[in-house]
């Protein structure tokens, strides 16, 4: 399993992420039918690791970027700790938190708040 799929089942599996969006955790789109609040994924970029020997293929490194979208500023930013907290304590890979910003979306009158992580996840 690679670092995407990682990525999701730790955020649809940790409690106090599911406690908010259930499973609405999808990559790079949602449904049409998507209620919020719900969480897209996304890979900004993706590298095997350099080392003096060379390229490691077995080592990716990845920024991942997390946005969150919801109707309530409150319930975005009780899920932006709830989704920090899951990948910063999951086994199945690193991650650390890079930085994060905050939007509101007119068109949808959705809050939005992106997360940035730097992922490594060891392909074996």
């Amino acid at each position: 399993m690679g670092y995407r799929e990682k990525i999701r089942d730790t955020l649809v599996n940790d409690s106090a992420v599911a406690a908010i969006v259930g499973q609405q955790v999808y990559a790079m789109r949602a449904l049409q039918t998507t209620v919020p609040p719900y969480i897209l994924t996304s890979v900004a970029s993706h590298v095997h690791e350099n080392t003096l020997e060379g390229i490691d293929e077995t080592t990716d490194h990845a920024r991942v970027r997390c946005d969150l979208f919801g109707p309530s500023y409150k319930q975005l930013t009780d899920l932006e700790e709830a989704v920090r907290n899951a990948i910063h304590a999951t086994p199945a890979f690193s991650a650390q938190y890079i930085f994060g910003f905050e939007l509101y979306e007119d068109d949808t009158q959705l809050y939005h708040l992106v997360l940035d992580f730097s992922v490594w996840h060891v392909n074996l």
